[in-house]
């Protein structure tokens, strides 16, 4: 869970996740972050294993609560990925 990609990038942010789904799997979130560290935008990625919408959701919104360093000189947007596992009854 820690966001591949944003290249000069520093996490400043990352939630606790905590899933009530009744299934596990691997959730890929492609995520686009803005020159002030936020994530203004969250999908569902490839490598994605888990088939449950509540897993997928869930990553989603984590992912949307991340938060990485300012950076006037960065990009206006800057793409990366972040990885949830879920594991359930584990």
């Amino acid at each position: 869970q820690g966001g591949s990609g944003l290249i000069g990038r520093t996490r400043l942010f990352r939630p606790d996740v905590t899933s009530d789904c009744k299934s596990d799997g691997k959730v890929v979130i492609e995520i686009t972050v803005n020159n002030q560290g936020k994530v203004v935008n969250a999908k569902k990625g490839r490598g994605t294993t888990a088939i449950d919408q509540c897993l997928i959701d869930l990553a989603k919104d984590a992912a949307m609560k991340f938060k990485w360093n300012s950076d006037a000189n960065a990009p206006d947007e800057q793409h990366g990925v972040i990885e949830f596992n879920f594991s359930f009854g584990g």
